[in-house]
């Protein structure tokens, strides 16, 4: 008898990039690499979540689930974590934005 056995590399390591800092009224986009960006790393699921801190209901200050990250022409200004899940479950990773 034969069969497949199918491994699943899993994120060790997400690392965001993009600038990090937005100015009201503007936005800004966020990309992710994983695990080093080693190819015999690449995980099997690539998708992020991503969220933003404080919330985000009267601050004026979004993160889409592509990693752009607006601030409304009358955002508060303050220091803003962007967090991007790795949805395998298995890493954080977070940069601070302040505006």
């Amino acid at each position: 008898a034969s069969f497949t056995l199918t491994v699943k590399q899993y994120v060790t390591q997400i690392t965001i990039s993009g600038l990090s800092q937005v100015s009201n009224g503007k936005s800004i986009k966020l990309a992710t690499t994983f695990n080093n960006n080693v190819a015999t790393l690449a995980p099997s699921n690539k998708g992020v979540t991503w969220s933003i801190s404080p919330s985000t209901k009267d601050t004026g200050v979004t993160v889409d689930q592509k990693g752009t990250v607006k601030a409304a022409k009358n955002a508060k200004a303050g220091t803003y974590v962007v967090v991007a899940m790795a949805k395998d479950g298995s890493g954080i990773r977070q940069i601070a934005l302040p505006i």
